[in-house]
């Protein structure tokens, strides 16, 4: 009886590191595909840095003559962000022709080209680049609704008056 007990707990005392070899064989090979999927997640494009950046290049396309501006802005993700730049963009009189957009944790990374409306007066290259760095760092700074409603900023006052 003590043979069999003996060999009965070295079976299970083998079973637990065998379980314990595999167990952590399986969380290395996990860890693996996981690092995998970020790395591929990282080639789709790039991802938002934790610092707000503000990146406008701009040159006339050689064959048209037409000014292309490249725009890349990181910045705090907030519900009014995307409705902020097209107003910015559309009060500048620019074409969006095509967006990339990441966000993680927060934070937003649009990358985006435009190019002078057919309405738009302006076709100088540095006029157009300082216009759009302008306004978008009005965008970038304006503070979100969350940051309101959790009283970071002083919110005015509505005073209707009494009838």
């Amino acid at each position: 009886m003590s043979f069999s007990y003996t060999c009965s707990w070295l079976n299970l005392i083998w079973l637990l590191q065998s379980d314990k070899a595999s167990l952590l064989a399986e969380v290395i090979g996990q860890v693996k595909r996981l690092k995998r999927e970020v790395s591929d997640v990282y080639s789709y494009g790039s991802m938002p840095s934790e610092s707000n950046e503000l990146i406008v290049e701009g040159e006339p396309v050689s064959e048209t003559g037409l000014v292309m501006i490249r725009v890349a802005l990181c910045c705090d993700d907030r519900p009014d962000l995307m409705a902020d730049l097209k107003q910015a963009l559309e009060t500048l009189k620019l074409r969006t022709i095509k967006v990339e957009m990441s966000t993680l944790g927060g934070r937003m990374k649009n990358d985006f080209w435009v190019v002078p409306r057919d309405d738009c007066g302006e076709h100088d290259p540095e006029v157009l680049k300082k216009g759009v760095q302008e306004a978008l760092q009005a965008v970038m700074e304006k503070p979100g609704r969350g940051e309101l409603l959790q009283g970071k900023l002083n919110k005015k006052q509505r005073v209707t008056p009494a009838e």
